[in-house]
């Protein structure tokens, strides 16, 4: 598993330096978002799960989420006063890191 993970380390970070370096108008647009989310790939499943973006499945870990679903809600978070951000349960925290790069550019959050 640990092999699995590092493969997909170089995906996500290339997510995470898209957000980090990105404008304050491309992390208010969810198509900026979701082409970040895209870069990590999504977890493969063989039950249809994200729909259109089954073709952003990759070998390995991914992301769990639906990239427009996800992007839309980071989107929204990110324009409320955040503080703190609590994530129970991540599995390999991909998740977590990508919302937590978007929320630290978008708001306020403390790290």
């Amino acid at each position: 598993m640990m092999l699995q993970i590092k493969a997909a380390r170089p995906r996500l970070y290339a997510a995470l330096s898209l957000l980090a370096g990105a404008s304050v108008s491309d992390l208010h647009d969810v198509n900026f978002v979701v082409h970040a989310i895209r870069t990590v790939g999504l977890n493969k499943d063989n039950r249809d799960i994200y729909g259109d973006d089954n073709r952003f499945m990759v070998q390995g870990q991914g992301l769990w989420q639906v990239p427009a679903e996800f992007a839309s809600l980071m989107v929204l978070f990110g324009g409320v006063n955040i503080t703190t951000f609590f994530d129970i349960g991540p599995l390999y925290g991909f998740t977590t890191s990508l919302f937590a790069c978007y929320l630290r550019r978008s708001t306020r959050l403390r790290t």
